[in-house]
């Protein structure tokens, strides 16, 4: 179990690396999708802003994939927790067991 919550902490401490690594290409990702929304139709055919649109766009596509393995491994902490919980509780029963026998 020790082991457990170790690796838990570690997986707790990189992902809050990598968000704070998002938040701040998050804002490139905004102002370059503001900037094909608002400007798609006055865009110049230089190859200056095709290159920018197209990383802005680049950026977008990686972000999403991001956020969405965010969410997955949001959800394998919250099943690492339960059978960490689980295993208190097989635990903390056992102990209960025991003492209850130690009594009689």
């Amino acid at each position: 179990m020790t082991r457990k919550l170790k690796t838990h902490q570690e997986n707790i401490e990189k992902f809050e690396h990598a968000r704070k690594f998002w938040l701040k290409i998050s804002f490139f990702v905004v102002v370059m999708v503001n900037g094909i929304v608002f400007s798609w139709n006055t865009a110049h055919p230089s190859g200056w802003s095709w290159l920018v649109t197209s990383l802005g766009l680049i950026v977008s596509v990686v972000w999403w994939y991001w956020t969405m393995k965010l969410i997955r491994i949001i959800l394998n902490s919250r099943i690492d927790e339960l059978e960490i919980l689980k295993d208190l509780t097989n635990d903390i029963k056992s102990i209960k067991k025991d003492l209850q026998k130690s009594k009689k």
